[in-house]
């Protein structure tokens, strides 16, 4: 409030810093990628210094003219009350302030000539250090919105990322800015933050997003000698699998050729559970008759819910990718797995780095096999001579104990004949 301005027409200049907003600041990449600054009006990371605010793209100017009444007087006689106008940047200075999630990751394949074979028996040389190979990808996205459709479930959108999709670059790596698109907050009169119902009015503050991250190549199955997989993001949890008589699982994927209703319903959720589609139905199990199963509705549920399938992101915070690379084996070879091997090959040092590990398996090598086998020669002898140095080492403690003895007794005769 500003006591003691002139009545009358007057004028009202508004400088915002939008780097010094609080939480909810902006950074230069943030202008950037907004179109309110360029590359060259920001120093990376940070904000270049002017005397001259008009340079600096952080800073928003609106001026708008008002009409000043007096504070007091007789309304009869004239106007009198207190004047107030309101700013708003997004509709006068056409500043979206839409808070972002970092989202990082990376990308690896083995080369084409190591490629898994229809017998799914990995080949040796798939998945060792220096076969592994990285390259540009997309990453497609489909994210929940904050209305509803006729069920009460938030409608889904495809949600279109910067270079359309093309994020990972040549070494296979992205990092992006996800905007917020849920849970919009405002300021009430105590000052504290309280969600809005109204998507127009307030800053979000969360979004839940699912990814399908590709590789680049064709789309044709002959065009290329080998083809990647795509990655959904999340993907944690795979229904369908049933157990069988003997207890072991039984791969929804590979129905026998009389399968019975119940195998049927196992192979559709397990298509169900890699759907991504901007409709709900698609992501739960439907009966013969198209009908939503309990099954279904709760992996919809659950997808809802980010606990699968989808995944909740928070704004100023970063995240990344996680993958359990399980040791599939087919074959006797110890390198007949997919997983990542030869971590210790040197020859690519310079060009992929080591993988950190938990786990190890140890290479053939000859010295070893020479000094393992000496070891099963000489295992006989060894325990022969561990029972001779047991049955010693009982002897000599058996002589201790008498030596012992002995030199007591000579002490004490020496000690009572000296006193």
């Amino acid at each position: 409030m500003i006591f003691g301005v002139p009545v009358g027409s007057q004028t009202v200049v508004v400088d915002v810093d939008l780097s010094d907003i609080g939480e909810f600041s902006l950074s230069p990449q943030d202008l950037v990628r907004m179109g309110i600054a360029t590359e060259k009006q920001v120093s990376g990371t940070k904000f270049k210094t002017s005397t001259n605010l008009r340079e600096l793209p952080q800073i928003i100017n609106i001026n708008r003219t008002i009409e000043v009444e007096p504070l007091w007087g007789q309304p009869e006689i004239c106007n009198l009350g207190i004047t107030r106008t309101d700013f708003d940047l997004s509709g006068e200075a056409n500043i979206d302030i839409r808070p972002t999630a970092i989202f990082m990751g990376s990308l690896i394949s083995s080369s084409d000539d190591a490629f898994l074979k229809r017998d799914c028996k990995a080949l040796p040389k798939a998945g060792t250090l220096c076969d592994l190979v990285a390259g540009p990808g997309e990453i497609l996205a489909i994210r929940q919105t904050i209305q509803k459709d006729i069920a009460g479930r938030p409608l889904l959108e495809q949600f279109d990322l910067e270079q359309g999709g093309q994020v990972i670059d040549d070494n296979g790596t992205w990092l992006i800015d996800l905007p917020m698109n849920l849970d919009y907050v405002v300021t009430n009169e105590f000052g504290e933050q309280v969600l809005s119902d109204d998507p127009e009015v307030g800053i979000p503050t969360k979004g839940k997003y699912r990814f399908k991250v590709k590789w680049n190549q064709s789309p044709s199955l002959t065009a290329d000698p080998a083809k990647r997989g795509y990655y959904l993001v999340p993907n944690i949890k795979e229904y369908g699998w049933s157990i069988d008589n003997s207890g072991d699982r039984v791969d929804p994927t590979d129905p026998p050729s009389i399968p019975s209703p119940q195998q049927i319903q196992n192979y559709i959720a397990s298509q169900n559970s890699y759907a991504f589609s901007v409709d709900w139905d698609d992501y739960g199990v439907k009966d013969l008759l198209g009908n939503i199963t309990p099954t279904g509705a709760q992996m919809i549920q659950e997808a809802i819910n980010c606990e699968d399938r989808f995944y909740e992101f928070q704004y100023n915070k970063v995240y990344t990718v996680s993958q359990l690379i399980t040791r599939y084996r087919k074959g006797y070879d110890a390198y007949r797995i997919i997983g990542i091997k030869d971590i210790l090959d040197s020859e690519c040092e310079t060009d992929n780095y080591k993988f950190p590990t938990n786990d190890g398996y140890l290479q053939f090598d000859i010295i070893y096999l020479l000094f393992y086998i000496m070891m099963l020669i000489f295992l006989p002898v060894m325990i022969v001579l561990l029972l001779v140095l047991h049955v010693l080492a009982l002897l000599a403690f058996i002589i201790w104990l008498v030596v012992v003895l002995i030199v007591s007794i000579i002490f004490t005769i020496v000690i009572l004949l000296c006193n």
